[in-house]
């Protein structure tokens, strides 16, 4: 629990556990790993109403329980995905004085609406289906697609598995919030690191 705090934010339909190796890894010898589920995702709530995934402030509102109740002060927001979505709108909300910098990794923080901004393998409207027979294939693939290299049967069985624990409206509204932004990203008072992969097709 020593070391400069850094949080880690899950992307979409995964949890927690696609940390597991920075929270018991070298990372966790010199800082203060936290990480947590998001709304509709992993072990958190899992509200019914499409409203509760709608608004980008409510994604930040999580969050900042999450750094209230560690006793949390500017810790270095590192978002994968929706994750960093969710940690570049907290800086939005909060202001850029609530963290020591934002790591957003394969990230489109900026998600115009209704427009499709997928990669060459993302998959198709079934991953959001209400059917365990249309979803899990989709699913599966989509897992399989997040990284460059095969995981382990044993990833791969547990990243699947928390997919799946992500109801279809948790799915679609985790997915779909958008947020205009003006020129505030334009430039930054804040250090940022920008990672995305060669090989991710996935996010352009």
């Amino acid at each position: 629990l020593s070391g400069p705090p850094v949080v880690l934010i899950h992307g979409w339909i995964f949890s927690r556990l696609a940390f597991a190796r920075q929270m018991h890894g070298e990372l966790a010898e010199r800082c203060r790993v936290i990480s947590y589920d998001l709304r509709g995702h992993g072990e958190s709530g899992k509200p019914e109403e499409l409203a509760a995934y709608a608004d980008g402030d409510a994604w930040a509102a999580d969050l900042e329980c999450v750094l209230q109740l560690l006793g949390v002060e500017r810790p270095v927001l590192s978002g994968w995905s929706l994750g960093g979505r969710v940690a570049a709108h907290y800086v939005f909300v909060k202001g850029l004085d609530r963290a020591a910098g934002l790591n957003l990794v394969s990230s489109r923080v900026f998600q115009p609406p209704g427009v499709s901004v997928n990669g060459a393998t993302s998959v198709g409207p079934e991953i959001t289906s209400a059917s365990l027979e249309e979803s899990i294939p989709v699913t599966a693939r989509f897992v399989r697609n997040c990284t460059s290299r095969p995981l382990s049967p044993s990833d791969c069985e547990l990243f699947l598995g928390a997919a799946m624990s992500v109801p279809p409206v948790a799915r679609v509204g985790a997915s779909a919030w958008h947020m205009e932004y003006g020129s505030f990203f334009d430039e930054l008072g804040l250090p940022v690191l920008v990672t995305h992969g060669d090989s991710d097709s996935m996010t352009l």
